[in-house]
């Protein structure tokens, strides 16, 4: 299957560093393509976060130790 940019989707996002991706080499015609991609890459700044609800801490086998007094 082909997907085709305006009718199958509008906006591609590539949830890897940008680093990440200027260390793939590709010799040849692919790598001149590559090149020319990663020149027109955009990046954003972002935020992410994971809630693990279950199973709990306990559970998981950790033990929840308080902060010492006066921290």
């Amino acid at each position: 299957m082909t997907l085709q940019a305006g009718r199958d989707f509008d906006r591609v996002i590539l949830g890897i560093p940008a680093m990440a991706l200027s260390i793939h080499r590709t010799a040849g015609p692919a790598g001149v393509k590559w090149k020319h991609m990663l020149s027109g890459v955009e990046t954003v700044a972002t935020q992410a976060v994971q809630l693990w609800l279950q199973p709990s801490v306990e559970q998981m086998g950790w033990r929840l130790i308080p902060p010492r007094s006066g921290q």
